[in-house]
Formats: structure tokens, sequence, C-alpha cells
């Protein structure tokens, strides 16, 4: 889709309705919290160890964050959001209710985010996708060193969670095409908090009809949040716009031996509608599990949303990994 084309959508914002949280969605398990959930876990400081992971191509390192477990389970990747870094509260609420529970992580900035070499690059979802590799596959390779345990999840908040999808299916197809049949894919479960179904919705929200006429006609736009400036090619637009999304995670709902996914959202999410979740899960079909949270925005700010995400996700990283009994 074209800048010109955006354009005239700016007036023209469109809502979706609400699919039912129904078997007849074909979703493997479907729960709803009540607002009595659990409280995130009050713990003290744990032990960190930075990591550095080459990225593919000789860009520079990814610098991460990994907390090990002694006699892990395995260890979880965690991937922010959009123009976001490692040292989210969400992030550090998921790693301290997964140690709890066993589990080392590792948690990561993007390619041009926080203390990641590299430029900031809007779009850029397929980088972001080898980039998760990339960390797998460097955890994986240095797992005697680490001592974090094998990688057994990764989990993506927000633009991270499509990053996410968009590498499980990648993986799935590389193996698929001879290219990894051991892959760094093999295994592992994902985690998807507040992913968007479609990448090709939202900017309108995010751009004013003057911003994307400069960007049609200069090339580039410069655009401001919470967080400062940052700019926006012509090219990186294009990139998200051309996009399927819903394309790509459909795949990873047709293939036999796809991985299981958790899809959790809030309910009073104003980044990304709650709807996705249901079409997200959809998608994914019987290997999709999804839970709602009343309340919760789009970072799960609070004590008790925040707990509710961390119950869930603990839950389904256990459930979903565990060595099926013979």
């Amino acid at each position: 889709m074209s800048c010109s084309a955006l354009i005239s959508s700016v007036d023209k914002k469109r809502r979706r309705a609400s699919p039912s949280l129904s078997s007849s969605l074909g979703i493997g398990r479907a729960s709803h919290f009540g607002l009595d959930g659990a409280r995130a876990n009050c713990m003290g400081p744990l032990a960190e160890v930075t990591v550095e992971v080459p990225m593919s191509g000789a860009l520079g390192v990814m610098r991460g964050t990994a907390t090990r477990h002694e006699n892990a389970k395995g260890c979880v990747v965690l991937c922010h959001g959009f123009r976001s870094s490692r040292n989210t509260r969400l992030l550090r609420g998921l790693v301290e209710a997964l140690d709890a529970s066993g589990w080392s992580t590792a948690r990561f900035d993007f390619p041009g985010n926080g203390d990641s070499d590299g430029e900031f690059r809007y779009g850029n979802y397929a980088q972001e996708a080898e980039a998760i590799a990339d960390v797998v596959r460097h955890l994986d390779d240095s797992s005697t060193e680490l001592e974090l345990g094998t990688v057994r999840a990764v989990l993506g908040h927000s633009k991270g969670a499509n990053s996410l999808l968009l590498y499980l299916e990648q993986q799935q197809q590389q193996k698929e095409d001879g290219g990894e049949k051991e892959g760094p894919v093999h295994g592992v479960v994902g985690v998807a908090v507040a992913g968007r179904y479609d990448v090709r919705e939202g900017v309108v929200e995010r751009f004013s009809r003057e911003a994307l006429e400069e960007l049609e006609t200069a090339g580039e736009v410069v655009q401001r949040d919470g967080r400062g400036v940052y700019k926006v090619s012509r090219e990186g637009m294009r990139e998200r716009m051309a996009l399927d999304m819903p394309a790509a995670i459909a795949r990873i709902g047709t293939r036999p031996e796809g991985p299981e996914v958790l899809v959790i959202h809030g309910t009073e999410d104003a980044v990304v509608p709650h709807e996705d979740a249901a079409q997200i899960a959809k998608a994914l079909g019987k290997r999709a599990e999804i839970v709602l949270v009343p309340g919760a925005d789009h970072n799960f700010a609070g004590d008790i949303a925040l707990g509710q995400l961390t119950s869930s996700v603990v839950a389904f990283v256990n459930r979903a990994t565990a060595v099926p009994q013979m």
C-alpha cells in the first residue's frame, strides 16, 4: 500500500467486530480472567549477566541480560516492543515469575533499540525475526558456557509479538525446506502478548495526514513520542504495508508440527484492539491458547494486570514444554 492510499484512510478508520471466543473459532483453549488474579511475585534482585549476541551480516552486536536458574527447566527468551528495550516493567515482571518457577531467561534489545548496535528502522519486522533467530542460536550454542539451559520458549510483546510470529513461521519453513532439520525452532513454543493481527492496520492512528503527505513527497518524516523523536522512511513504511501477517500466522496454524502459541491481550488496550487476539488465535487454530485480561492496558500496568499476565505465561510455558509421560 502506498503512502497516498494511507492518506485516504486517515478519515476512514474502520472498526472490526469482536469475534466470539467460543469453540467455534477452532481455538485450542480459551480463558478470561477475573480481576482477582494473582499478583506479581515480589522478589529481591536477581543475579544478572550481560550477553552480547553477534548479528547476522556483521551488523554489530545485540546486547541482552540473562538470569540463570540453577537446574533450570530451560531458557525463555523475552522480546520487547516498538522503540522500547529489554528493561521494561513487563519484561522484568516476567523474569521474576519465570525464575520463581525454575526457568532461566534472556531478554535483549533489538537492533537500533536500547543498548544494541545499529540504527532504529521503522517496519523492520523481517530483521527482528532474524534477530530472534540469532539470539536463539547463540544461546543454544553457548548453553554450556552460559548454563541457561536449552531455549524452550520465546515471548514477544507488542511489535515483538509480531516479530516472534514471523520468526516461528520462517523457522518452520526452513525446517520443511531442509535447511534446518534441527533448527532453533525445534521444540520452541511462543507467547504473543498484545500483538497485532494485521500490521497494515494502526498506521493512520499513529500518523497525521500531514505526516503521511510529507513521507510521500520527501521520503522521510520525523515523528515524536514519549521516548523522543525518530525517523520514518518511505521504504520502511512500504515494508510494513507489504507484510501479510495474517497469511504468515495462518501458515503456522496449518502446519502439522507447528508450535503451540499463547495469545494474551488486555481488554482495555488502547494501542492494539483486543479483538486482534481472537483473530490471531483463530488463524493459529488448535495450536493456540488465548487469554484475555479484563481491565489490562497495552503494557499490563498495575500489579493485578501484571500478575495475571505472568501467571498465565508461566502456566502455559510449564504445560506446553512438559515432557509427556510414557
